[in-house]
């Protein structure tokens, strides 16, 4: 993978490898060899202690090395090399973006003192503006590397908050369990425990006196019967105050769903509804639960869809209960297995299907007389 000092260590190879192609039409071609060669090792040795050991000082240390010596051999002679030399040791103590007019105003001061050939500043131009827009390039790759990261690091956390929520959602609907199972018993300990308890005493007394006193028995036992159908009464009432609504129940099961849904798969659910819901028998809300599970799974794997909507109304003499998405699927409809199992399983409970596929969407419609 290409980083800022490889980057670097092309782009001075590049600079060495035009000095020495200019200065080949001098007469000391052995001089510009060596000087050519002595640069690339130093330029090597930088990368491999930057690979192994990554430190900065070292790579500012071989770079001032390499700029002492460009300036003893001629700094017009070598001016492309000592202009990336600059750029590469301000690059790695500035991190600002003031470096670039460091740069700027560096290499115009060298320009003025060395009186380069116009060849030899062409060239230095040329790939400096190749390092400038190489590190800019690689330092935005980085910057889009650490926002991927943060964002994944981010998501795994929401991960993991999800199911702690999952398994808090868990144990407070256990937890209520209890509660509510401690509770009804509590009160038919309480309402009716008593009573029976009573009566048995009554009957009790009532076969020990039964032979000697037949009429006292008689009474006993008749209290007894009253006491015991009073009791199985507070039973019946209890047991009819604490059942939900057959609506309750049914909302709130296509309620955990769709959020349960929205949840695992990130498709947006939207619950709507109308009219009076009561009114819908027990038949129907299992027809619609079990219908939704069949067209939410039809929208995932079928539509592409970002949009869920369920929407129930109750009218005078029909119930209309409509699953809608937003997906733009290019596939032909056709009724697989899990839309006939919602027709069939719509028919038994009385009502009508109809499917509806749209340039908005699919729709399924089932239509139930109230």
């Amino acid at each position: 993978m290409v980083d800022k000092t490889l980057l670097f260590f092309l782009v001075k190879i590049a600079a060495i490898g035009s000095i020495f192609m200019i200065g080949t039409s001098n007469a000391d071609v052995a001089k510009n060899a060596i000087s050519a060669l002595a640069f690339a090792c130093i330029c090597l040795l930088q990368l491999l202690l930057h690979r192994v050991w990554k430190r900065r000082n070292v790579s500012l240390a071989l770079i001032a090395g390499a700029l002492a010596a460009g300036i003893l051999l001629g700094i017009g002679e070598f001016f492309p090399l000592i202009s990336i030399l600059i750029y590469e040791g301000i690059d790695l103590i500035i991190r600002e973006k003031s470096k670039y007019v460091l740069l700027c105003t560096v290499l115009g001061l060298l320009y003025f003192v060395a009186e380069p050939e116009t060849v030899l500043v062409a060239i230095a131009v040329v790939l400096v503006l190749f390092a400038l827009s190489g590190t800019w390039a690689l330092e935005k790759i980085d910057s889009y590397r650490q926002t991927v990261a943060a964002q994944k690091e981010e998501m795994d956390d929401l991960r993991e908050k999800l199911s702690d929520n999952k398994r808090l959602i868990k144990t407070l609907k256990y937890t209520a369990s209890l509660e509510e199972r401690n509770r009804l018993a509590a009160r038919i300990h309480d309402k009716v425990g008593h009573g029976i308890s009573g009566s048995i005493i009554m009957l009790e007394a009532a076969l020990l006196t039964i032979k000697k006193d037949p009429l006292q028995a008689e009474a006993a036992i008749q209290k007894a019967a009253l006491n015991l159908r009073e009791g199985v009464d507070d039973i019946r009432m209890s047991l009819r105050e604490e059942r939900p609504e057959r609506s309750v129940l049914g909302l709130g099961e296509i309620k955990a769903v769709l959020q349960e849904f929205e949840s695992t798969y990130g498709m947006q659910t939207v619950f709507k509804s109308s009219g009076r819901l009561e009114s819908i028998g027990g038949e129907i809300w299992s027809c619609i639960s079990e219908n939704l599970n069949e067209a939410l799974t039809n929208s995932l794997k079928h539509s592409g869809a970002s949009i869920f909507t369920l929407e129930i109304s109750v009218m005078n003499k029909a119930i209309k209960v409509e699953y809608k998405d937003n997906g733009k699927s290019t596939e032909v409809f056709e009724k697989g297995l899990g839309l006939e199992a919602i027709e069939e399983r719509t028919i038994k409970a009385n009502g009508r299907c109809f499917f509806e596929k749209t340039e908005t969407g699919f729709s399924i419609t089932n239509v139930f007389t109230a």
